[in-house]
């Protein structure tokens, strides 16, 4: 939980950095990922309301079904 702690963290500083990785989704067309182990991050930027939306942290292994 504390690497997730950080990265989070990391989102709120920057969340336009090159590490984090648009998804192609059409549940979630402006989504973002960020990798933290065998956890992903994903998330949404909201250039309107200037927010950051946390929408999921799924382990690896799902693959991004829901997205």
């Amino acid at each position: 939980m504390l690497r997730i702690n950080k990265k989070y963290l990391e989102i709120l500083k920057n969340p336009y950095e090159s590490e984090f990785i648009e998804l192609t989704s059409n549940k979630c067309p402006k989504c973002q990922r960020a990798r933290v182990g065998n956890y992903r991050i994903i998330f949404n930027v909201s250039e309107s309301k200037k927010q950051i939306e946390i929408k999921d942290i799924i382990p690896r292994e799902n693959k991004y079904r829901l997205f």
